[in-house]
């Protein structure tokens, strides 16, 4: 904390070492050093501590010395001083800051559950994501608060790291997370004590190269050269394909299958490579209709153009596009289009079925739906690579795939389709 100049200010003789007295906020919550806009603020502490006060715009700092302790207070009145000090002397004891307090603060931090069927009420999801953005930017300041009490505490990386990430969601602007990085590395070169906070860094850094993907590739080939048989190697190199041009694309999908036949990349891996040798080939899709429960089959659809939708009832922009599939439906239905939905909501459990039923009701959504009860690890989106949704495939009339990343494509795919005449 900044000093007053020695030549300036009252002085006197402090012995006794008074415990902590706020009369605002708590510590934790005032920046160091001080700034002057803060409120008045008292804090005095023992002698192996700082000792200072900002009331506006003055200020007195407690300086340890051999005997004692020295308080100097610009521009303060020594009248003040004693009502200062009785009222500190009388103040309650504050409970000291532990690991485990600020753990239980974290863990206190509210996190209502979202209401599904809510979902189109606009108060509802703005009062649902301001109390989440409060938590969100609560705990990213208690994280920061572990680590810098607590550095050596076997948690305090891991809570750190778990800060960076939080703070990129729902933003693009990476630069506050990768200055807070940046200076971690300086001072820790190495990086984290852990194995896992070692690979949790790692993916932190490829989301911050998240628009470069020789920037991923290279820490992927970093990491690999060390890491040889570790399977997160597969998944920066995965994310660094999704980046690349095509060819770039499959040499390096081939790659994962190759070098991590048994990793969850190499799975999805190879159903990228099976999206792009597909196009223009039938396309296979059986289900019962959670809602009739008729059987449905792609092969009896053959005359329709086809729209399939990846999406889950939890999904934002899934939800978002409903209303323009709606549309698409009720124009281009009687001129043979038909809508399959391919739902990822999951675990299979009655309650998250029930819930999908529900929402198809609410939302008078008239198309088929196949529940396939897994989420992302559902064989059937698993094996076409499904990594992000809402993904949009398009058949042809005759049931063939024409498009993988159907989303922005709609408006001009769909009539071309339709115009187009079935051979026979």
């Amino acid at each position: 904390m900044g000093d007053s100049p020695r030549d300036t200010g009252s002085q006197l003789v402090f012995n006794p070492c008074i415990q902590v007295f706020e009369l605002d906020r708590p510590r934790s919550q005032y920046p160091e050093p001080f700034p002057p806009e803060n409120p008045i603020a008292l804090e005095i502490l023992c002698l192996q501590s700082v000792f200072s006060v900002n009331l506006k715009h003055n200020r007195f700092t407690y300086e340890k010395t051999a005997k004692g302790g020295q308080m100097k207070f610009p521009h303060l009145s020594l009248a003040v001083i004693p009502l200062l000090l009785i009222t500190a002397s009388a103040a309650p004891p504050t409970q000291p800051v532990t690991p485990e307090s600020i753990l239980a603060e974290i863990n206190a931090l509210p996190r209502p559950n979202f209401d599904k069927s809510r979902s189109n009420d606009e108060e509802y999801v703005k009062d649902h994501e301001q109390i989440m953005a409060r938590t969100w930017q609560r705990q990213a300041e208690l994280e920061l608060e572990f680590y810098q009490r607590f550095p050596d505490h076997p948690q305090a990386e891991q809570l750190l790291i778990r800060r960076w990430g939080n703070m990129l969601v729902g933003t693009r602007d990476t630069s506050p997370v990768a200055a807070e990085v940046q200076r971690y590395l300086k001072d820790h070169p190495t990086g984290p004590r852990t194995d896992d906070d070692k690979q949790a860094l790692i993916r932190l850094k490829c989301r911050l190269a998240k628009d470069n993907p020789q920037e991923i590739l290279k820490i992927a080939e970093d990491f690999a050269k060390s890491n040889p048989h570790n399977e997160t190697a597969a998944d920066m190199l995965f994310s660094a394909a999704e980046l690349s041009t095509p060819a770039e694309k499959e040499k390096l999908f081939r790659r994962i299958i190759n070098d991590y036949p048994n990793s969850s990349s190499a799975i999805l891996a190879g159903g990228k490579l099976r999206q792009a040798s597909q196009i223009g080939l039938p396309f296979d899709l059986g289900f019962f209709d959670v809602t009739t429960g008729n059987w449905v089959h792609t092969r009896w659809l053959r005359g329709k153009v086809i729209i399939v939708q990846f999406w889950a009832t939890w999904c934002g922009p899934c939800i978002g596009e409903i209303p323009q599939l709606k549309e698409f439906y009720a124009r281009y239905k009687d001129q043979g289009l038909e809508i399959l939905g391919v739902s990822l909501d999951g675990p299979r459990t009655e309650t998250n079925l029930d819930t999908l039923k529900e929402f198809i009701k609410k939302n008078k959504i008239e198309w088929p739906q196949y529940y396939q009860g897994e989420s992302f690890d559902s064989a059937f989106s698993r094996s076409w690579a499904i990594s992000a949704i809402p993904t949009i495939f398009v058949l042809d009339r005759e049931g063939k795939l024409r498009s993988t990343d159907a989303r922005e494509k709609l408006d001009t795919l769909i009539p071309d389709l339709l115009a187009a005449k079935q051979s026979k």
